[in-house]
């Protein structure tokens, strides 16, 4: 990553962006949301609704908490537009699993 110059004091609006670069870097973004993923049967998967996470890129990693055992399905967790995350959900076990609704935090970090 290419770091921006660093902002000459007087000008708060690039101070401010500057700021924003450095906590995004070092802090990370994050946003919760409540999901109530559907029953999942062996195959089938699952895409969240958009989470505003204001400030998330293309090109930057994306994390999602789950707020409980995900019973082996697996997630991940991505930019799909700027300021956008999505969570996927996609069940490989062998057989169905209905995950209950719960608050699910996703982390965005450059």
């Amino acid at each position: 990553m290419q770091w921006p110059q660093v902002p000459r004091a007087g000008n708060e609006r690039s101070v401010e962006m500057w700021r924003n670069l450095v906590l995004k870097h070092l802090k990370g973004l994050t946003a919760s949301f409540t999901w109530n993923p559907g029953s999942l049967a062996d195959g089938a998967g699952e895409t969240s609704a958009a989470v505003i996470v204001a400030g998330a890129a293309f090109g930057d990693f994306a994390q999602a908490a789950a707020p409980y055992d995900l019973q082996d399905v697996q997630c991940t967790a991505y930019v799909c537009a700027a300021g956008t995350v999505r969570v996927r959900l996609q069940n490989e076990t062998g057989g169905v699993v209905d995950l209950a609704e719960g608050t699910w935090k996703v982390k965005v970090t450059s």
